[in-house]
């Protein structure tokens, strides 16, 4: 079954091109509201670049990524983010790349 939004407000953050050996892209902690992640794209090309999504230092997806490749993914049930917390995709390794990440936020 494919979960998609059908209420709350659209989000998309993206690092833009990085050259520094990691991106961060953050959807930033909101007062009374829950963010849920629905999207991730990322790319890098070192060999293996690690993709992770987190929040508050708990880990809730992890991948590795090959050499010049994107990597996108949707969530077949979105990734509910803790009320009141962010949201952050991180993509280190490699000397360019990037990060995207997509979904909707419920203000409750």
């Amino acid at each position: 079954m494919d979960i998609k939004q059908s209420r709350g407000e659209p989000f998309q953050v993206n690092s833009g091109t990085f050259a520094s050996g990691s991106a961060v892209v953050t959807r930033a902690a909101t007062t009374s509201a829950v963010h849920y992640v629905t999207d991730i794209s990322a790319g890098s090309d070192y060999g293996t670049a690690t993709v992770v999504l987190a929040s508050s230092g708990t880990n809730f997806w992890q991948a590795r990524v090959g050499s010049s490749l994107v990597y996108d993914h949707t969530f077949q049930v979105p990734i509910r983010i803790t009320s009141g917390s962010a949201a952050v995709l991180t993509v280190s390794g490699g000397t360019i790349g990037f990060a995207n990440l997509s979904g909707y936020t419920i203000h409750n």
